[in-house]
């Protein structure tokens, strides 16, 4: 056993030398240096793009109006992680670069360190625009904006979060681990909601079929107007407050570790309305399940 000690200290020994010496004679990353980045903003006329698309790394995406005529992009670049912009006909298109060796990853600490750098800014004027996002990193957040044809936003790591949005067509927003938050959103079309880890909490919420899901997290939803609502969570309650009468809707609810309850109350029974149209499809494994109507 000690020798397998003894080894295993020796190459950690090995590998931290090995580190300095790399980041000594690698000019691209040295140890712990400063990593210098440049403000980059571009402008648009309003009627250039019909479709913008994002595959960036590590950063934040904020979508807000834009306070001119015009379509407004600002973001930093360095040498070493930057964004390629492709200009098609149609079709805006920005993907983040990385060219950071494995030991390039423990450097540069002023990107991690200024939260600016990280931030990714896209200004939109009043015209239709269908937004494709995705960020594999970092928080998307969209408010504001009354305009979009479609919107799908995604993130690897990071919680996404729309306020005060108007989409004539489906939203579809997923994300490995963070929490989805939605207030004041309507949809023309369905709206599609996923994470593995985290809350959906939805606020005064319209759209034609409404499917949410997460696999550790509860999912909150008050005010919910919807043709169809599909809700589950493997571990988590569900809260739900639908507009509209308890007739209207056709009711289940399902939980394998948990209780039901019924505009208030307690029950023990978990399908309620069989023949009404409007299917409301509530499943966790743990966790209780809680529904209200407005009428």
């Amino acid at each position: 056993m000690n020798k397998v000690i003894k080894i295993g200290l020796f190459l950690i020994i090995v590998g931290l030398v090995a580190f300095v010496v790399y980041s000594v004679l690698d000019e691209r990353f040295p140890a712990f240096a400063d990593e210098e980045f440049t403000l980059v903003e571009r402008e648009y006329a309003k009627d250039r793009f019909t479709d913008i698309a994002t595959d960036l790394i590590n950063q934040q995406v904020i979508i807000l109006p834009s306070d001119n005529e015009n379509i407004v992009i600002k973001y930093y670049d360095s040498e070493h992680l930057y964004i390629t912009v492709d200009e098609g006909d149609a079709v805006l298109t920005l993907t983040g670069v990385s060219e950071r060796t494995f030991f390039g990853f423990f450097t540069g600490w002023s990107y991690l360190v200024s939260p600016e750098y990280a931030r990714f800014y896209l200004y939109l004027p009043a015209e239709t625009y269908a937004l494709d996002l995705t960020t594999a990193n970092g928080k998307i957040s969209m408010s504001n904006y009354l305009h979009a044809t479609t919107v799908k936003l995604e993130s690897s790591n990071g919680d996404i979060v729309l306020a005060d949005v108007d989409v004539a067509g489906p939203i579809s927003l997923r994300t490995s681990n963070g929490k989805i938050t939605l207030t004041n959103v309507e949809a023309t079309g369905d709206l599609t909601l996923k994470t593995s880890n985290g809350k959906v909490v939805l606020t005064d919420v319209v759209a034609e079929d409404i499917d949410c899901e997460s696999l550790n997290g509860n999912i909150e939803a008050s005010r919910a107007e919807f043709a169809a609502l599909d809700a589950r969570t493997s571990n988590g309650s569900i809260t739900i407050t639908i507009v509209g009468a308890f007739e209207d809707f056709y009711l289940k609810m399902i939980t394998t570790n948990g209780k039901y309850y019924l505009n208030g109350e307690r029950t023990q029974q978990n399908a309620f309305n069989t023949s009404a149209a409007i299917l409301v499809d509530l499943q966790t494994a743990n966790g209780n399940i809680a529904v209200n109507f407005t009428e």
